[in-house]
């Protein structure tokens, strides 16, 4: 092939190269072609022992008879039935130790006709959203004018919103784990806020907080800045996991079974930046809770983990109940299905982690039909819990793990005693709105009353916890 070299390292980054041969291609012997009923620009199916992959044929007599060639320079992470070597040999020289990756026997036939792909598949299929950070500075140089339509919804994978009703204006959302942040993050946020001329932002329903009326020139400063923070916008948008909500007063309040918020840190870091789970079907939702009260909703989510306790050899032992396929946001509401999957808590770290394998068996044609719920509602919960329950096996317990969690929902509205005499105290932000002014008294508050931290709780509430009594009059 004339235009690519390698794995496409040097010469995917040349925007006329790569206009020039976008996808690989089959080449294939006219007689072969023949045989197999295959036009010049069908789609073709190569298949070996190994694997499947999929490229438009281009049927010539220049290559010989019997023989067929498929180009090397797409791998996975170009989609993943474009890499050739997905059909060749993992066998090696017994001397020199090189991998036979050069030829290989196949079967061709010509592919099955497939749904439409719609217009987000399209434009994840060329490149991961992800490396839309590349191209941050140069929009931030030439303007939000010279931005693409494509390239403004892959914007959405580092958090960043281009509004029609604002234009040249972008809305930012910040993720914050169990909605948990100290009260220097909530200045730097205060400060953000302040800088765009129109103090004001959002606190979320999942626990994070967007920054309004930011123009692109900003974006690459204002990402540098909350990384140094220890926060993050990225894939707050799009088919990505969101934000990980959970109990309010997580590590606060007496009735709590386990403290989720180093499982939700641990959670994110593990697919944070990692684009193993940033081409999902859909977006998603997690719930992480071990509040025995029901103050966070889990039931609209499409992983939801629950406290629970199991009697694992005799010894009454916390963990969490886990349930898959629920769905909010456009539509009606899906309820999550129980799985037959439950966390032990001291391997809860590693299980709490998503299955990408899961998400990949669901229908990529309709953008409505890709959420975990349908796919739930088609197999009884069955590929979405055994994708959950691949990651959260534990060891069977007699009858089952027992619910911890209390049916009526609560709000944890009073001031009850934390540890040491102390209290935690939520604030009211009517349909989530807050001024810069407001964020900076909120860390105020943390660092003058409590220990320097406060969180996001409930939809549209802040709060300051490890508050002595004395303060919470105050």
């Amino acid at each position: 092939m004339r235009d690519h070299w390698h794995t496409l390292t040097r010469t995917g980054k040349s925007p006329a190269l790569a206009a020039r041969t976008r996808e690989p291609h089959l080449e294939v012997n006219l007689r072969d072609a023949q045989r197999a009923g295959i036009l010049d620009g069908d789609f073709v199916e190569i298949t070996s022992r190994r694997g499947k992959a999929v490229a438009q044929a281009r049927v010539s007599e220049t290559i010989r008879q019997g023989t067929c060639f498929l180009p090397f320079h797409w791998g996975r992470q170009w989609g993943f039935y474009k890499a050739a070597n997905n059909l060749t040999l993992s066998a090696r020289d017994p001397r020199s130790k090189q991998p036979e990756l050069k030829a290989c026997a196949v079967r061709i036939r010509r592919a099955r006709r497939c749904p439409p792909m719609n217009k987000i598949e399209a434009l994840k299929s060329e490149k991961d959203g992800l490396e839309i950070q590349d191209d941050l500075v140069r929009f931030a140089r030439e303007g939000w004018k010279t931005i693409g339509e494509d390239d403004k919804e892959r914007l959405k994978w580092v958090g960043v919103f281009m509004r029609r009703p604002t234009p040249g204006h972008a809305m930012m959302r910040i993720r914050m784990p169990n909605g948990v942040v100290s009260a220097s993050q909530v200045r730097l946020l205060a400060q953000l806020t302040r800088e765009s001329g129109r103090t004001i932002a959002d606190v979320t329903t999942r626990q994070q907080l967007q920054l309004r009326w930011v123009t692109v020139e900003r974006v690459p400063e204002i990402m540098r800045r909350l990384e140094v923070a220890g926060l993050s916008s990225l894939q707050t948008g799009m088919d990505n996991i969101r934000g990980i909500i959970g109990c309010p007063a997580t590590g606060l309040t007496p009735g709590e079974l386990i403290d989720t918020v180093p499982i939700a840190r641990e959670f994110q870091r593990i697919f944070l930046r990692n684009k193993e789970f940033t081409n999902l079907p859909r977006k998603f939702n997690v719930t992480i809770t071990g509040c025995r009260e029901h103050c966070t909703g889990g039931e609209t989510q499409d992983i939801s983990m629950t406290p629970a306790v199991a009697d694992l050899h005799g010894v009454e032992t916390p963990g969490f109940n886990v349930a898959v396929g629920g769905k909010q946001g456009s539509g009606a509401p899906w309820w999550r299905r129980p799985s037959t999957s439950s966390c032990a808590p001291r391997r809860r770290r590693t299980r709490a982690r998503p299955s990408p394998s899961s998400s990949a068996t669901m229908a990529r044609a309709s953008r409505g039909a890709r959420r975990g719920s349908p796919s739930c509602s088609a197999s009884g919960g069955g590929a979405l819990s055994h994708g959950a329950g691949g990651a959260a096996r534990a060891p069977a317990a007699a009858g089952g793990p027992r619910r911890a969690r209390g049916d009526a929902q609560r709000s944890h509205r009073r001031l009850p005693s934390a540890p040491a005499g102390l209290n935690y105290v939520g604030l009211k932000t009517p349909v989530g709105r807050v001024t810069a002014d407001q964020l900076d008294e909120l860390a105020r508050l943390a660092d003058a009353y409590g220990q320097g931290s406060s969180g996001s709780p409930r939809p549209r509430t802040c709060s300051c916890p490890t508050c002595p009594t004395r303060g919470s009059a105050t």
